[in-house]
């Protein structure tokens, strides 16, 4: 039962205006399934009006997303399996993501980020990835990624990829700055995104043009 809130600008009877939140629940929905699906709200004014907490009520349609031929992968947390430390890939290239080894498996929570489903990775909990076609290999890449650091210290952390390997892409947390760096190969071929831990949706670009390594990166922060 995903929750979600909504804040709005309301208007009074005297022309006063606040912010006022809807608090939503949805029965049988888990956070990515296309479907229609009943969702009950509670209504609480701004703070400091008279009133009561309203009920209210709507019937959702999520659809389902197009999926762009070129996307490779795409793992959404709603589609991670703790039970069998499977996390099916969305993107229909069927590449396998996965945990075997039950005590090395992250933790499946809706405990963080708005109350949405989110995979957590302790420091001794990773998850292997197989490419379908053995390996990936482009000449440009972009990627987005919805994430929040709970610690930024204490040395190197891999978020994703393969750390420090010739022409291989990797996310990490730098010992030398304590800040969120993309990277292809090594450090002399970085963007540094930030110390801050988040949350935030992260965007990296990268080509690679002859010589010339273009890497573009943007942050924005996550609500």
């Amino acid at each position: 039962m995903p929750l979600w809130q909504r804040l709005f600008e309301v208007s009074g009877t005297l022309g006063e205006t606040g912010i006022a939140s809807i608090k939503w629940t949805t029965e049988n929905f888990d956070g990515s399934t296309a479907g229609e699906y009943k969702a009950a709200g509670l209504l609480t004014l701004p703070d400091n009006w008279t009133g009561t907490q309203d009920n209210v009520s709507a019937t959702v349609n999520v659809k389902e997303l197009a999926v762009p031929e070129s996307l490779t992968l795409w793992l959404d947390a709603a589609g991670y399996d703790q039970n069998n430390g499977v996390w099916k890939d969305k993107s229909g290239k069927e590449n396998k993501v996965k945990q075997d080894n039950e005590a090395s498996r992250p933790e499946k929570t809706t405990e963080d980020l708005n109350n949405r489903p989110v995979v957590l990775f302790d420091g001794d909990k990773y998850l292997e990835l197989e490419w379908t076609d053995g390996s990936f290999a482009a000449d440009s890449l972009t990627m987005f990624l919805v994430l929040e650091n709970h610690d930024m210290d204490g040395g190197t952390q891999v978020v994703m990829g393969n750390y420090n390997t010739d022409n291989a892409v990797s996310i990490s947390i730098s010992s030398q700055n304590d800040s969120l760096v993309a990277r292809i190969s090594d450090y002399n071929h970085s963007c540094t995104f930030s110390s801050a831990a988040g949350p935030y949706v992260l965007t990296f670009a990268y080509n690679s043009r002859g010589n010339e390594d273009i890497c573009k990166r943007h942050i924005k922060r996550y609500s």
